[in-house]
């Protein structure tokens, strides 16, 4: 194959290929807070203000279906260890369904998948929306989130419609 034909081939798979993440330092801020949050949602001494400030700023707000979660570092933390109390598992799906950035990097649009186990049913939710990033730290969450029914709910839901 003639080397200029090579070079194109190589050129337009590197630009078409998913972008993987060769380790942590590549990522952007919500992805490595999302890989620390689902380490620490795992262990009783993680999810501490210390670890919170690192990736959000003091005031910064997570919300949820236009309802405000949470603001603020000490409460983020209080909120998190209460949500680890009452469910079996929880897991932020890496690397994310969909991602991008805004050109200036103050935004992070993406599409992702939350799997949780509470009372012994697994449950799915999708989540899409964007985080805003000041100076390397998230300040807002701003995400939709759709709880796809568990298989027993959807059945019976399916024969609703019916």
């Amino acid at each position: 194959m003639n080397n200029a034909i090579k070079i194109i081939l190589i050129t337009l798979l590197c630009q078409l290929g998913t972008p993987v993440f060769a380790d942590k330092g590549d990522a952007n801020v919500l992805v490595r807070m999302f890989d620390w949050w689902n380490a620490a949602m795992k262990t009783t001494d993680g999810l501490t203000e210390q670890a919170f400030r690192e990736y959000y700023t003091e005031d910064a707000a997570i919300i949820i279906n236009g309802n405000e979660l949470v603001r603020g570092i000490k409460p983020m933390v209080e909120h998190f260890r209460g949500a680890r109390a009452r469910i079996e598992s929880v897991e932020i799906v890496l690397p994310f369904e969909e991602e991008f950035e805004s050109e200036s990097g103050d935004h992070i649009f993406t599409y992702h998948l939350v799997r949780t186990r509470v009372d012994g049913a697994d449950q799915l939710s999708h989540l899409m929306g964007y985080a805003v990033v000041e100076e390397g730290r998230i300040s807002l969450i701003n995400f939709v989130r759709y709880n796809q029914p568990v298989a027993a709910d959807a059945v019976a839901l399916s024969k609703e419609i019916q």
